[in-house]
């Protein structure tokens, strides 16, 4: 064994001198090296005497581990220089690197101690040292997560310590400066900035994100999102939504914006994902108005879609988008629920008109170049791309800006996958008997499939609303009529809307009672990307399942009823029925 240091008692290698060098960190509480020491002389570990600033490369706010040529570097993005080990020969990141006559150690060969915690008095590495002993990883969490009722003070706070009768204690009734406790409101805690819990420090983040580099307020409208992301959700969630860089630009572009808050003040801040997440915030908090966001986003999206093209195709597209799909999304928002499906299919009508205007500039050609044999050979027989720009074409034609162009839709075939009656009918008993995996949301929503033909949106939108009771009788609303339900699937909807009714997450915005499917974030039903996950997972793909139910409802029921009853349009519920070759006679004999 090397030696390190020269001591009266004699020498001591480098694990033994750093043992005795270790003291107790001022900030988080754990027996590390001092790295540096405050004011006040209290001594500070590595971790914690490393300041919170930006990192140069991926913009989040973070300690700063490095300085390099970019600028700099958090933990993430600074890669450790990656040498031979001195004790298992490997190239790898090094943990420790050789000092005094020592080798470089990898992260394998520097592994921490195994000892028995003090806590769960079971063998584990070693992850800090409290007065009542060594503690694991897992039990330093749970007690700085979950402050408790100290048994000498009465204060809520980590128990780090034990009394003489080997009662759980804190900090400073055991001797220790470090309390765990939020220097700002006092209460204990995880901390995400020093010594500040992670409300306080959801709070100065958000704050210092608001008021711009120059600000020295929050701007009007926006003075209680910090107290409500404060309170809102998970905090470790949300202090790693306020690090990353989107939501930095966000807010700081808020701050910018000379203006009072609205929905067209948030549009001028940068496109993103963030943006519609940020807005989807400021709604929930009651600092924005709610308002049909596929509409609302699919105009937006077309105004920056436009600005972005040149000048000739902007000339085409703007008119486009917002006098015939925009136009045509809100008649249709009037009659009936415009879904983020349908604003997708609209994006998809401008972008194909976009890649055609990109051929004809490819080409050197203009609009009034543009003949049927060119439009023909473009389209090339491909059914989405015609259907798709059979729309614009119509656009160009009417306005004269296009002459003898004409282009003919294709009609989708009838469906060719309805699955099997008898694993129809298996999947309906497993899923009422509950001798599946799934969940109750799931087996509800599968069985509204596979029984009625149920669309995914459809089901998104439930709430406790669309049941009714009616004596003995129980009913659902799927579109505008309710469909009575049998006693079986009636049972497992009333289970899961009082699991609804007791979620408060599950309130609606609009005050229509509790969604039935709710999703991960509050006042939000569960996406149907995600529903269509979970039902295929239960053994219900929702395409093939909901043919089988129209079939067999087609079969048993005339169009127009069908129609009224599901929300689908005459004629599809028609195609149905010629597809199950309907007979209407015994429905009208019926009828007398």
């Amino acid at each position: 064994m090397v030696r390190v240091k020269r001591t009266p008692e004699g020498g001591l290698c480098r694990r033994c001198y750093n043992a005795r060098r270790h003291e107790m960190c001022g900030s988080c509480g754990k027996q590390k090296v001092p790295s540096t020491r405050t004011a006040t002389g209290e001594p500070l570990c590595v971790h914690c005497a490393r300041p919170k600033r930006r990192c140069a490369g991926c913009g989040r706010i973070d300690h700063i581990k490095a300085t390099s040529d970019v600028g700099e570097l958090c933990q993430r993005c600074y890669n450790a220089p990656q040498r031979r080990c001195g004790q298992c020969g490997t190239d790898a990141p090094i943990a420790i690197r050789a000092h005094a006559g020592t080798t470089d150690l990898c992260h394998r060969c520097a592994s921490t101690p195994e000892k028995v915690c003090g806590i769960c008095m079971q063998s584990h590495p070693v992850h800090t040292h409290w007065p009542l002993g060594p503690v694991c990883q897992r039990c330093y969490r749970a007690a700085v997560n979950h402050p408790r009722r100290c048994a000498q003070c009465s204060t809520d706070r980590a128990l780090i310590g034990k009394n003489s009768a080997a009662d759980p204690i804190c900090g400073p009734c055991a001797g220790s400066k470090v309390g765990y406790e939020c220097r700002v409101c006092g209460k204990g805690g995880p901390h995400h900035f020093a010594q500040t819990c992670h409300r306080c420090s959801i709070i100065r983040l958000t704050r210092e994100l608001l008021t711009g580099p120059h600000g020295s307020s929050v701007p009007a409208g926006l003075e209680p999102l910090p107290d409500y992301l404060a309170d809102r959700g998970q905090p470790q969630s949300t202090l790693r939504w306020l690090s990353k860089p989107t939501t930095s630009a966000l807010l700081g572009s808020l701050a910018l914006i000379d203006e009072p808050l609205s929905h067209s003040a948030l549009d001028q801040c940068p496109p993103s994902w963030g943006r519609h997440h940020l807005r989807e915030v400021l709604i929930d908090a009651e600092l924005l108005p709610a308002r049909d966001e596929p509409i609302e986003r699919l105009g937006t999206w077309i105004t920056e879609t436009a600005a972005a093209l040149p000048a000739h195709q902007s000339a085409l597209i703007g008119p486009y988008g917002h006098w015939a799909i925009l136009r045509r999304a809100r008649r249709r928002s009037r009659r009936r629920r415009f879904t983020h499906a349908a604003a997708d299919a609209a994006r998809n009508r401008i972008r194909t008109a976009i890649t055609l205007l990109d051929h004809l500039d490819e080409n050197e050609w203009t609009i009034s170049d543009l003949t049927q044999s060119k439009l023909d050979a473009w389209t090339d027989g491909q059914r989405r791309r015609t259907n798709n720009i059979a729309g614009f074409i119509g656009w160009l034609t009417q306005r004269g800006l296009a002459q003898n162009l004409s282009i003919t839709r294709y009609t989708y075939p009838p469906p060719s996958q309805t699955g099997d009656e008898h694993d129809h009918h298996r999947t309906i008993a497993a899923l009422l008997s509950g001798d599946t995996p799934a969940d109750l949301p799931t087996r509800v929503a599968g069985l509204l499939v596979l029984l009625y033909g149920a669309r995914l949106s459809q089901l998104q939108n439930l709430t406790t609303s669309s049941l009714k009771r009616r004596k003995t009788r129980r009913y659902i609303t799927l579109a505008r009529h309710p469909i009575e339900l049998p006693d079986r699937l009636a049972d497992l909807i009333d289970v899961l809307a009082r699991q609804a009714t007791n979620n408060p997450n599950a309130y609606t915005r609009d005050g229509r009672g509790h969604y039935l499917l709710p999703g991960s974030r509050a006042h939000h039903p569960l996406h149907p990307t995600t529903l269509s996950r979970k039902l295929t997972a239960a053994g219900v793909p929702s395409r093939i399942s909901r043919n089988h139910a129209l079939l067999a409802l087609g079969t048993d029921l005339p169009a127009a009823v069908l129609a009224t009853q599901l929300g689908l349009s005459t004629a599809t519920t028609t195609g149905w029925a010629k597809l199950a070759q309907r007979d209407y006679t015994a429905y009208l004999h019926s009828r007398e």
